[in-house]
C-alpha cells in the first residue's frame, strides 16, 4: 500500500491505499495496458503516402483535404464535410500509415456528426470557421472565399443576439 500524488490543473491531489510503489499492481495494470497500445500503434493501415500530408491553421490543407475526402468516402448520402482544424493535432509523415499516425494526427476519439442544414445555416458556419479564432475549418464539396486581410475584432451584431463578441467576426 502507498499513497500517489497526482497535479491536475495546478492543483495537488493525493490518492491514498493505492500501490504506486515501483513494481505495484496499479504500475502492473499501467504497464500492461501501455504495451497493448504500443503494438497496435505500429499497426499499418494498407495505405502509404508518397509525400507527407499537411496541415495549414490558414487555409485549406492537404491533410484536411484528405481528411475530408475520407469521410464523404465512407459516407456517400453526406454532400459536404467541414471539419474542425483545432482537432487535427499533427501532420501524417511520409511512408507507410500506422495507427500511432492516425491517433496521433486526431487523437480525441470524435465521432462525424451529420446534419441536413440550410445554405443560410452553412453560410454562418463557414464565417465563423474562418474568424481566425482556431484556424479555419477544413471543407470538401463546396468552395469558400475569405479575407484574411479583413479585422477579426467584431464591431456589429452580425447573428442578431444583441451581443457583440467573438460570434461576430466576419472575414
Amino acid at each position: 500500500q502507498g499513497e500517489m500524488s497526482v497535479t491536475k490543473n495546478h492543483r495537488q491531489v493525493t490518492l491514498n491505499d493505492y500501490p504506486a510503489k515501483q513494481g505495484g499492481s496499479l504500475n502492473r495494470l499501467l504497464d500492461q495496458a501501455a504495451e497493448r497500445q504500443r503494438s497496435r500503434l505500429d499497426e499499418q493501415l494498407g495505405m502509404t503516402l508518397d509525400r507527407p500530408l499537411t496541415r495549414d491553421r490558414l487555409a485549406s490543407s492537404t491533410l484536411g483535404t484528405f481528411l475530408c475526402t475520407s469521410l464523404l468516402a465512407s459516407h456517400p448520402d453526406r454532400e459536404i464535410c467541414i471539419l474542425n482544424n483545432g482537432g487535427i493535432r499533427r501532420d501524417f509523415p511520409a511512408g507507410p500509415v500506422t495507427y500511432g499516425d492516425l491517433y496521433d494526427t486526431l487523437p480525441f476519439g470524435n465521432v462525424p456528426a451529420y446534419l441536413d442544414i440550410s445554405g443560410d445555416v452553412v453560410r454562418d458556419i463557414i464565417r465563423l470557421g474562418t474568424s481566425g479564432a482556431h484556424g479555419v475549418v477544413q471543407v470538401k464539396g463546396l468552395q469558400a472565399t475569405y479575407d484574411l486581410s479583413k479585422d477579426t475584432c467584431p464591431r456589429v451584431d452580425r447573428n442578431g443576439d444583441g451581443v457583440v463578441d467573438i460570434k461576430d467576426r466576419d472575414r
